[in-house]
């Protein structure tokens, strides 16, 4: 979290995180061998809600275009989980909320579809962690540094 509030550009969003299982599922065509990854309805329902989010960041990410359009960068990603949903009834950690990681690439894609002139292929390093919050929402918080050299 704390490389988070020392990145140049942050925001934090209010949205249930996405994993990437819930986000693609796998279609076989018709004489095909190998399946293709089709949006499901839960990630285009995410994908809404995030680009809606996105477009009250546009200064920050008009930023992020501008000042890091030819640079690799670190994005720093935290996922914060209602404690009720993190925990079991028995106190431990509940195995079916995601990985930190697993949240990672339908945010990602959301993300970097809103940045002009950019692309994921510039990220160089990604910090995701999990944590929970007392609160009943889920927020995102996201920060993003350029990488010098």
């Amino acid at each position: 979290m704390k490389d988070i509030l020392l990145s140049p550009y942050k925001f934090v969003l209010k949205l249930k995180p996405l994993s990437q299982n819930a986000a693609k599922q796998p279609f076989l065509r018709k004489g095909s061998k190998f399946p293709i990854l089709l949006k499901t309805s839960a990630y285009r329902k995410y994908e809404k809600e995030l680009i809606r989010l996105l477009d009250q960041e546009l200064t920050t990410l008009n930023a992020i275009s501008k000042e890091l359009s030819e640079s690799m960068m670190i994005l720093h990603l935290a996922f914060f989980i209602p404690k009720d949903k993190y925990f079991t009834k028995k106190g431990k950690e509940n195995k079916t909320v995601g990985d930190a990681d697993n949240f990672v690439k339908p945010f990602q894609d959301v993300l970097f579809s809103k940045l002009k002139g950019m692309d994921d292929y510039q990220i160089k390093k990604v910090v995701s962690e999990k944590h929970w919050v007392e609160s009943e929402d889920y927020f995102i918080a996201v920060g993003v540094e350029g990488l010098s050299g």
